[in-house]
């Protein structure tokens, strides 16, 4: 089965705190940004009660921060970090919901910024909609050339409408290599879940399964 559709199944069945050289270069670029989302730990969240989704929102309470889950799972972010960012710019394929319900995939660039996780989304775009409407999301790395290991993460986008902040983002993106459209909005994801599967080297026996490394935020 392919990593896409894994990672969609994972979505639709719900499985559904940065780095310290990028907390570095955020806050050479724009510490008057980094600084309050560091500091700011109530976030608007979708809620999910007795099935329905609660638009509410309230404090962060039952998801984390990329710097929070650092602290919690140490290696496990580590070797998330090591898969997203294995090709240089941060790549991995995001699983949004369709307004039918049903999973959407696309592949993403991902940014980690004064211990917070970012993705620039195109104004417009199918995934701009899925996401303003629902923010739920799940996150899976691309294959490595080299084995088979995965990061994976659940949890719930943020849109946060705040140009400094898309400059900030963009800036660190183009630095890693990779481009912006230039139209792009920024969202935070927050941490529900994360799982790493670490395999054998190719070619030797006995590879399935893999070593299994999960976390969850605690409620």
């Amino acid at each position: 089965m392919s990593t896409a559709t894994l990672f969609a199944l994972g979505l639709a069945h719900g499985f559904f705190h940065g780095s310290e050289s990028a907390r570095r270069r955020g806050e050479r670029l724009a510490p008057h940004v980094t600084e309050p989302y560091l500091r700011d730990r109530r976030l608007s969240v979708v809620w999910v009660r007795d099935g329905r989704l609660d638009r509410s929102g309230g404090p962060m309470t039952n998801e984390r921060t990329w710097a929070e889950f650092e602290v919690d799972s140490p290696e496990l972010a580590k070797l998330g970090l090591e898969r997203l960012f294995q090709f240089g710019p941060g790549l991995a394929f995001l699983g949004t919901v369709r307004a039918d319900g049903g999973p959407r995939v696309h592949p993403v660039c991902v940014n980690v910024l004064g211990g917070r996780l970012y993705l620039l989304i195109i104004d417009g775009s199918p995934k701009l909609r899925d996401l303003l409407r629902d923010g739920r999301y799940a996150l899976h790395s691309f294959p490595a050339a080299d084995k088979e290991d995965e990061f994976y993460i659940t949890g719930t986008a943020h849109h946060r409408d705040d140009a400094a902040l898309v400059e900030l983002v963009e800036a660190a993106q183009i630095a890693t290599g990779a481009t912006t459209a230039g139209n792009e909005l920024a969202f935070e994801l927050t941490l529900r879940n994360a799982m790493y599967a670490r395999y054998k080297p190719r070619g030797e026996p006995d590879a399935f399964p893999p070593e299994y490394l999960k976390w969850a935020a605690a409620d």
